[in-house]
């Protein structure tokens, strides 16, 4: 199921790229092979029955020259899944947005991990005025080891140094990142870990935003943040030559972690 949303002017090309919404769901079809869709009009929702448990998404893509799809936003739902990819973030109480960005610094790999959050649900904001988020945490990995993604240490280091608190069961937090999309239905269902073999926590649901082509949704504003600050924290550590001051150990990953402070330009 999808609708055309509008077309956008892209930063690497003149030419506009027609996007289009998507909702998609798994359904065990019986045998008289009927497939149920329901439509609300007013909250623009859709409903797949009969939809396996996680398996529903709201997906906004474009056609590349190649005519292979290329995903700008993916967020998963429960039950009825907003239509429009703008209102997908909505559904949940608050929006965790993560980006590492890498550099060599001092002969060694390093990757500037930034998180950005709503401190309040997005759904109580106000829309016309957009919705309103806040620096959230940054950390330097230093000595990055080979073969290692360092977009999933970070996702770790912000789970499990920033979002300590208990969480209300009835919470749900969008943990939005631009990495390892393939791998998120598995790490949404908890079959597979987010990194090494650490499971999604369960108020945690990971979504997907593009730093470089999602500039129409909250996820990829908050991420397109992320990754903005990221790359001037990356600029600043090699500005000034030295390291933090406040060393952490690593793990079998990376060497060391220094917490950097940031904030919004």
């Amino acid at each position: 199921m999808s609708k055309q949303e509008r077309e956008s002017g892209m930063a690497s090309s003149d030419k506009t790229k027609t996007r289009q919404d998507r909702v998609y769901g798994r359904v065990n079809i019986g045998e008289d092979r009927t497939l149920t869709v329901h439509y609300d009009p007013e909250t623009d929702q859709v409903e797949i029955e009969g939809a396996e448990p996680g398996s529903t998404r709201t997906e906004r893509s474009y056609a590349r020259e190649s005519g292979k799809p290329k995903i700008v936003a993916s967020v998963p739902s429960a039950g009825k899944s907003a239509f429009a990819a703008k209102d997908a973030l909505f559904a949940y109480e608050w929006v965790v947005a993560v980006d590492t960005n890498t550099k060599p610094l001092f002969g060694k790999k390093c990757g500037l991990c930034v998180s950005y959050f709503t401190p309040k649900p997005p759904a109580s904001c106000d829309r016309a005025v957009g919705v309103p988020f806040a620096h959230l945490a940054s950390y330097l990995m230093f000595g990055i080891r080979e073969g290692v993604n360092p977009e999933q240490i970070g996702w770790h280091l912000t789970m499990t140094r920033n979002l300590g608190a208990p969480i209300p069961s009835s919470h749900q937090i969008a943990f939005v990142v631009d990495s390892e999309l393939g791998s998120h239905p598995d790490i949404n269902a908890r079959k597979i870990g987010y990194y090494r073999d650490h499971l999604l926590p369960p108020q945690l649901t990971i979504g997907y935003s593009s730093s470089d082509t999602d500039n129409e949704t909250l996820g990829g504003q908050m991420i397109r943040m992320c990754d903005q600050v990221a790359s001037k924290l990356l600029l600043e550590v090699e500005r000034l030559g030295v390291l933090p001051s406040n060393h952490l150990p690593g793990n079998d990953d990376f060497e060391a972690l220094y917490a950097v402070s940031g904030r919004r330009q």
